[in-house]
């Protein structure tokens, strides 16, 4: 990955969260990386967003794999 050509596809207060994100992908087969994260406890951390990012081409499957994540189940 180059890091000068990513683009967001979601972006988190809890840095846990975007790495649940991260693996999430992965495993979907889509190469994403964490950015913006200064430490794994959240309290240390500043204001700031960490994001997710990926390879362009990916970006319209990782938006979709997200938030059909994020939806209930409806059964």
């Amino acid at each position: 990955m180059t890091e000068d050509r990513l683009v967001s596809v979601a972006q988190f207060s809890d840095p846990t969260l975007a790495r649940i994100t991260q693996q999430m992908l992965i495993a979907n087969g889509i190469e994403a990386e964490v950015i913006g994260e200064v430490s794994s406890y959240p309290c240390f951390n500043s204001a700031s967003l960490v994001k997710v990012v990926v390879n362009p081409q990916d970006k319209e499957t990782a938006e979709q794999l997200i938030s059909s994540d994020a939806e209930p189940d409806q059964e």
